[in-house]
């Protein structure tokens, strides 16, 4: 009897497990929890204490705009604008604080006298338009990235950037006033830059790189950079009706390659030390078209009619010491079309013609190769000074051909001919070929001859 108790009460707790489980099985399903929307920004001026998205949905006017105070914050406009009421000082949105990774993106920043938009380092900057404002458009801190921004009539610097940023797809209209449109710090990357005005239409630190940028210049130069930089496809010219001093100027061991300068008043491209400019064109200036500092390299240029203010050591290309020019194209400049001014110098495979002076002038210690030079005012080669060296070179129908002032310049295979004074002035004490009118060679181990052709051969 006792176990038969047993086993009933057993059976009963049993059921009632069953019964327990079943019934939390069945049970309704805990809600999901609510999910929680973007914050408005409703009124102007705000201020953000933690981090979030926020966005705007209308028009919003202030004294002061949007102030953050955190990090990772996002701030969408929406295709809205914020504008300033026209207080003094008043920011559109700016940062306080030691924050980073902050971005503003999809909207119009109007007429803020204190700046337009301030962000911290780690930051972007996308799809805004920054018209009309003091202090700077934009300005992002390290490490930030600018996109599809325009810059429109702000008070100096429309656009600044910290080191090692990435600008893309951007305009920049100077209000006519700065001193500095666009300032990219060191190791900033920019890539269809398109700036119009200023004193300096694109500053930029060492270390930068610029691909497909536009500068239109109104004031003494396009382009400027520090040392370490690359320039790649960028170009610079006056803006519509105005003047600009200079084109593209880069610090030492930098390179410019596929751009093109025209129609400024001063030098079109100027490279440091230890620079190289390649395939690129320089047309117009009014004064030297490429000017390079000592140990440069240009190669496969184009300049043509530059020096048109006869402006005194203008020419199309020059160099100081240690500088190669190779396949280039020099042609109807007012000053010589390449001269190389220092010692250790090289001019290969080149081309001048229709220069106002020499087509070619060498000082000092350098080396002509293989260059063709012809329908010069002046010689077509001219060397002064001592220790060069003129070697299978071409010169016709300039004033003369080849010329030389000074002593143990070696000249030798080169060919004049159709020059309306003389194919040759060599003096004595420069080691010769002869001068035939054939190819006739002379001994080995003496200069080869030298081959003009009479005036109307």
């Amino acid at each position: 009897m006792k176990n038969k108790t047993r086993n009933g009460a057993g059976l009963a707790g049993l059921a009632l497990l069953v019964l327990g489980a079943y019934s939390l099985s069945t049970a309704a399903p805990a809600p999901a929890p609510a999910l929680v929307g973007p914050n408005v920004i409703t009124q102007l001026p705000w201020v953000i204490y933690e981090s979030g998205y926020y966005v705007i949905d209308e028009n919003l006017t202030g004294s002061q705009g949007i102030s953050v105070e955190a990090s990772d914050v996002v701030i969408d406009l929406c295709g809205f604008t914020i504008k300033s009421d026209g207080s003094s000082s008043a920011r559109g949105v700016y940062f306080i604080g030691s924050f980073t990774n902050v971005t503003v993106k999809n909207g119009t920043v109007l007429a803020w006298d204190g700046g337009g938009v301030q962000l911290p380092a780690n930051s972007k900057a996308q799809d805004l338009h920054i018209r009309s404002c003091g202090n700077g458009g934009l300005r992002v801190g390290n490490r930030s990235i600018v996109e599809r921004c325009n810059m429109d009539l702000n008070a100096e610097r429309s656009l600044s950037t910290g080191e090692d940023s990435i600008v893309k797809c951007c305009r920049v209209n100077s209000n006519g006033t700065e001193r500095l449109v666009a300032f990219l710090d060191h190791g900033t990357v920019a890539h269809d830059l398109h700036v119009i005005g200023g004193e300096t239409a694109i500053f930029c630190g060492q270390g930068v790189q610029l691909n497909r940028c536009k500068a239109e210049a109104r004031g003494s130069r396009g382009i400027a950079t520090g040392s370490h930089a690359l320039l790649q496809n960028c170009s610079v010219s006056p803006a519509e009706g105005e003047s600009a001093a200079a084109g593209i100027q880069v610090g030492a061991f930098s390179r410019v390659e596929t751009c093109a300068v025209w129609d400024v008043g001063g030098v079109g491209i100027q490279a440091g030390a230890h620079g190289t400019v390649a395939d690129s064109s320089v047309s117009g200036v009014g004064e030297t078209g490429i000017l390079v500092d000592e140990a440069s390299e240009v190669t496969a240029c184009m300049v043509n009619a530059c020096n048109e203010t006869g402006a005194v050591g203008g020419a199309g290309i020059r160099g100081g010491h240690e500088v190669v020019v190779r396949g280039a194209r020099a042609s109807h400049n007012q000053g010589p079309g390449i001269h190389l001014e220092g010692s250790g110098g090289r001019v290969e495979g080149c081309s001048a013609y229709g220069n106002s002076q020499h087509g070619i002038l060498l000082t000092d210690g350098a080396v002509a190769e293989r260059n063709s030079s012809h329908h010069n005012l002046l010689a077509g080669i001219h060397v002064t000074g001592s220790d060069q060296v003129l070697w299978r070179n071409y010169a016709h129908e300039n004033q003369d051909g080849v010329s030389i002032i000074g002593v143990r310049n070696v000249v030798t295979e080169n060919h004049a001919t159709k020059n309306t004074g003389q194919d040759f002035i060599v003096p004595w004490g420069n080691p010769r070929g002869p001068f035939d009118e054939s190819m006739a060679q002379v001994p080995a181990g003496k200069p080869r001859s030298n081959y003009e052709t009479p005036l109307g051969y």
